[in-house]
């Protein structure tokens, strides 16, 4: 009887190791499979967050970033005049609204100028027949 059940727990336990070991392999394969997968994706999702925007503009990255930090610094000094008009209507009376007429002249003058070199490029290469 003791031989019997020693050797129904031994049985069990080899069977518990033997699923383990299984599950563990899957877990593996799957671990890997999944790797393999991850780096075309990943560097999908890093250019298309990061870097598509920008060549859509003819920039590269740190290009875009500098000017949409200007963009940025300008239109928070914008919002800060509006601030100070709203607590004391005397002050920046025109400022907000001209700073804000000047940027959008300005974006519109810089993605024209950025498109305007592209077009130019695009024209200037030659096309093979």
């Amino acid at each position: 009887l003791i031989r019997s059940m020693a050797k129904d727990e031994e049985t069990s336990l080899n069977g518990a190791i033997f699923g383990t070991l299984l599950a563990c392999n899957r877990l593996m394969l799957f671990s890997i499979a999944l790797h393999s997968l991850r780096p075309l994706s990943m560097n999908k999702f890093i250019y298309n967050a990061l870097l598509a925007h920008p060549a859509e503009i003819n920039e590269t990255y740190f290009q875009h970033l500098l000017a949409a930090s200007r963009f940025a610094l300008r239109l928070s000094l914008a919002a800060a005049a509006c601030l100070i008009h709203a607590l004391v209507p005397c002050f920046f009376t025109r400022k907000a609204s001209d700073m804000l007429h000047r940027l959008h002249t300005d974006m519109h003058t810089h993605r024209a100028a950025k498109l305007d070199d592209q077009s130019l490029n695009v024209a200037t290469t030659p096309t093979s027949n």
